[in-house]
């Protein structure tokens, strides 16, 4: 199975299994802040799968939230900043969203909650899967 097609797939099935736990009660409260550091590989129009040399950074607090995806998944000459995620939803296990890269490429963002891995789908095999460790936003800098 192409690694784009196994991208989608399993954020198809995340996104299916959140639907359902959702259905049977209310949605969990997101009232918490959560800060991930993500490693891990990536997929671009043209190009196989990739290690990325920096990390994907998504932060949530509250409802809102934000994510800021490798340089290499990035525009030639686009923005280094951080892009708002839009439909953000959580059960016990996962949390899911998705946000604009362009205005024909909006990835799913499916995050398992329990293992740590986040995968991300968009446009024509745009992705990126990979593992996500917590960091602290309020750290001093480095430099």
């Amino acid at each position: 199975m192409p690694f784009s097609n196994w991208v989608i797939g399993v954020a198809l099935a995340f996104m299916a299994g959140s639907a359902m736990a959702q259905a049977q009660g209310e949605p969990p409260s997101l009232a918490f802040d959560l800060h991930l550091h993500c490693l891990g590989a990536t997929s671009v129009v043209g190009e196989g799968p990739v290690s990325a040399d920096d990390p994907m950074l998504v932060d949530i607090t509250g409802d809102r939230g934000r994510i800021r995806v490798p340089h290499i998944m990035r525009h030639p000459g686009g923005d280094e900043g951080w892009r708002p995620m839009r439909d953000i939803k959580l059960d016990e296990h996962l949390i899911t969203g998705h946000f604009w890269m362009s205005p024909w490429n909006r990835p799913s963002v499916v995050i398992d909650r329990v293992t740590g891995r986040i995968a991300l789908a968009g446009f024509r095999g745009f992705g990126f899967h990979g593992d996500c460790l917590p960091y602290d936003a309020n750290a001093a800098q480095k430099f």
